[in-house]
């Protein structure tokens, strides 16, 4: 409970949180259609397209024959599986929690999804967490990341848990920084969060 009070005014500091709060609805037919999604995304991984394009990129890789032994070794089904680890990997781009947003109706449009201003402390959250070896937060992110990219939609209807993480791993960081600076932090960390969720509770009241 001591830290649930602690923890729960940093949500305050997402205005992806408290946007997705006032979209219920929209959430939950997303969350609905999990196995649709799935089922689509995981047939998509040897779609016949993406075959056809490594068969393509044979051609000429090396030389002028197409099977040349090291076009076929680099060019394979192997090559789309590597892809597919890449896409998963940008799951966790920080810019898309701290600055750009998800580029869907599920990300607060105008402002940063977490304030931008617990970057730093993320990154001090991130360096505490390796330092310490605790694992379990990062196979947690893994296995969060890993239900968004096998139903192939990269939004926060679906990376939420992973904001949530971050947010928790800001609030960490700023755990690390000196008494004075952990105050100067956080008071100009909650007047930028307040600008932010003005400007989005604007921008609902404007669009409304």
């Amino acid at each position: 409970m001591k830290f649930f009070k602690k923890f729960f005014p940093f949500i305050f500091l997402s205005p992806a949180i408290l946007w997705l709060l006032f979209h219920p609805g929209s959430v939950l037919i997303e969350i609905a259609s999990f196995s649709q999604y799935a089922k689509a995304s995981i047939t998509s991984i040897f779609a016949p397209e993406k075959l056809m394009a490594i068969e393509d990129m044979r051609w000429n890789a090396f030389g002028p024959a197409k099977e040349e032994l090291a076009a076929t070794l680099i060019y394979n089904k192997a090559f789309v599986l590597a892809d597919n680890f890449f896409n998963y990997v940008s799951f966790f781009s920080p810019r898309w929690y701290f600055q750009s947003g998800d580029g869907t109706n599920f990300s607060p449009p105008t402002v940063n999804p977490i304030s931008g201003v617990l970057f730093f402390p993320w990154v001090l959250g991130t360096v505490y967490f390796l330092a310490k070896k605790n694992w379990k937060i990062f196979w947690v992110l893994l296995t969060f990341g890993a239900f968004a990219f096998l139903v192939g939609k990269r939004n926060f209807a679906f990376l939420f848990p992973i904001l949530l993480i971050y947010l928790f791993m800001s609030h960490e960081g700023i755990k690390k920084l000196s008494p004075k600076l952990k105050r100067t932090f956080l008071i100009g960390s909650f007047i930028y969060g307040a600008f932010l969720l003005g400007r989005m509770l604007w921008f609902i009241w404007t669009k409304s």
